[in-house]
């Protein structure tokens, strides 16, 4: 998949693709990233209805968000 990703292209990705290697390897393509992650607490452990979206996309002018529960 990586190898078909170019700049200007939005690669979206659900909670099974958030290890770190993958955003890393997926961002240096020059691809724009939005993914949804699980979010980790400070122990290690997670809640499994907690996420967090991580994003390239970070110019806030260019690319407005609602917060993620008005979608």
């Amino acid at each position: 998949m990586l190898a078909s990703l170019r700049p200007g292209m939005l690669l979206l990705a659900d909670r099974g693709y958030d290890g770190f290697e993958a955003l890393r390897d997926a961002a240096a393509t020059g691809a724009d990233l939005l993914w949804r992650v699980q979010a980790g607490r400070p122990d290690g452990t997670s809640h499994a209805s907690t996420v967090r979206l991580v994003t390239t996309l970070l110019d806030p002018q260019r690319y407005p968000a609602a917060p993620y529960h008005e979608r």
